[in-house]
């Protein structure tokens, strides 16, 4: 076999440069088709490759769009909390004499059912003992003790809380208080001192009176739950909803007395002692 390939290779080398030529020729038009159908693979193999390396780069932008409209829209949506809680701030301002201080709560009594909350700001920031703290949706507390630089707030779940407050669809007065033990299931506040023959009814909107020289007269303290007598008889006792949701308070409103304002006194409400 190897003696008929080098025979072959020989009659090659000595064949006259003409009939060389022919058989070179012969074997590109023999071969041609195939050669074609390659490189036509090979550039469609290219395309290909190509075609998918745009299509990756493609997904990794549109991924990257994606992601960044995704922060857009969270950023967005913390403005929008942001805007309706100073549009409420503005609200409460225009209703309210004296100077609205925002502040943050830093810390919660876990222990006492979120009795008390620690916000940041304090004496420097004009912050005093007994001026009314609110949220947006209504009263929250008063300050109980105040450090240069935070505050802590009784909220008005706290027993040693009491309001002088009205219900607005009769124009009554009466007293509310915090519920106390709230892990028993009681009422988280309770108005008491209600004139007997008053048609309470549940979903009354109960605001502070403005009589007991700490809380300003207006403002949402809740609505009327259930409704009874106390054991005396004279009177009715209605529990009552805050309007502010206690559990998830973040921005809270410092009412601090305008410029020549005396700081509220502490008298009959605001504390039992």
């Amino acid at each position: 076999m190897t003696a008929i390939a080098g025979a072959v290779a020989l009659a090659l080398v000595l064949m006259p440069g003409s009939t060389a030529d022919r058989m070179n020729a012969a074997f590109r038009d023999a071969f041609s088709p195939f050669l074609s159908l390659v490189s036509e693979s090979s550039a469609l193999l290219r395309a290909s490759f190509q075609s998918a390396g745009r299509l990756t780069a493609e997904n990794r932008r549109l991924e990257d769009e994606l992601g960044r409209m995704r922060l857009e829209l969270d950023r967005l949506a913390a403005v929008e909390e942001e805007n309706r809680e100073l549009r409420s701030q503005l609200g409460l301002v225009a209703r309210q004499s004296g100077r609205l201080l925002a502040a943050e709560v830093v810390v919660r009594d876990l222990n006492t059912w979120w009795r008390t909350i620690r916000i940041n700001k304090g004496q420097i920031d004009g912050v005093a003992r007994n001026l009314p703290v609110m949220s947006a949706d209504g009263l929250v507390g008063r300050v109980a003790e105040v450090s240069a630089f935070t505050s802590d707030v009784l909220l008005m779940l706290d027993p040693d809380c009491r309001v002088s407050a009205r219900l607005a669809r009769l124009k009554a007065f009466g007293i509310v208080e915090g519920g106390g033990d709230l892990a028993r299931g009681g009422a988280p506040c309770r108005m008491t001192y209600i004139g007997k023959d008053l048609d309470v009814r549940e979903g009354d909107e109960v605001f502070t009176s403005g009589l007991g020289g700490v809380f300003p007269a207006g403002l949402r303290v809740g609505q009327v739950g259930a409704v009874a007598l106390d054991r005396s008889g004279l009177f009715q006792h209605a529990d009552v909803m805050p309007a502010a949701d206690m559990g998830r308070l973040r921005i809270v409103y410092v009412l601090v007395p305008g410029p020549g304002g005396a700081a509220p006194r502490f008298e009959r409400e605001g504390a039992r002692r």
